[in-house]
């Protein structure tokens, strides 16, 4: 299996980190079912914006014990030398499973300085006409940086600060858009 790189920065410098073909299709079931099987519930917010807090989203928080059971992110450093370096002196703080569903909405939010994030596409099956893309947005808001389609098994590490967002399924889709989200810290 050929793991596939690509590396996006932007104007500041900040740098997005996608991989595909990195698991195998035995580790992507494992982390599936762990997710399918995963307790979920309301209260996710992207933002701290008073006016956008009647959009709540389902999402599973993991413990660190379940975090550790899961298992797929945190042996992530060993499958590839490249994310050993970008996770180099980072350590997991929280991971969150998002579930998105057709006509949600979603606001673009970053996360704090020093944070690294991990997204993982983990649904085993997604068209590309069922939309549900991550946008990373330049500085002002008012381009995007870069566009992930929803890939299923993709991975992307990025700068927890670089303003992103959620593009909501269609109403063509008939799974859940799950989305697991590992914040890293900085370990100084």
């Amino acid at each position: 299996m050929n793991v596939e790189y690509k590396k996006i920065t932007d104007q500041k410098d900040r740098c997005i980190h996608v991989f595909d073909n990195l698991f195998t299709m035995q580790e992507r079931n494992h982390a599936y079912r762990y997710i399918i099987n995963s307790s979920f519930s309301i209260g996710f917010m992207d933002d701290n914006v008073i006016e956008n807090s009647q959009h709540k989203h389902f999402c599973s928080e993991y413990t660190q014990e379940e975090y550790l059971q899961f298992g797929l992110i945190e042996n992530i450093r060993q499958k590839n030398e490249i994310i050993n370096d970008i996770l180099l002196n980072y350590n997991n703080s929280r991971t969150v499973v998002n579930l998105t569903m057709p006509n949600e909405c979603h606001f673009i939010h970053n996360h704090p300085k020093n944070t690294k994030m991990v997204l993982y596409y983990p649904n085993i099956n997604w068209e590309a006409n069922w939309q549900g893309q991550t946008f990373f947005y330049d500085e002002n808001l008012r381009d995007v940086l870069f566009c992930s389609p929803y890939t299923p098994g993709r991975l992307i590490i990025f700068d927890g600060d670089i303003p992103h967002t959620i593009g909501v399924p269609t109403n063509n889709a008939p799974f859940f858009r799950f989305t697991v989200s590992a914040f890293f810290n900085y370990n100084n």
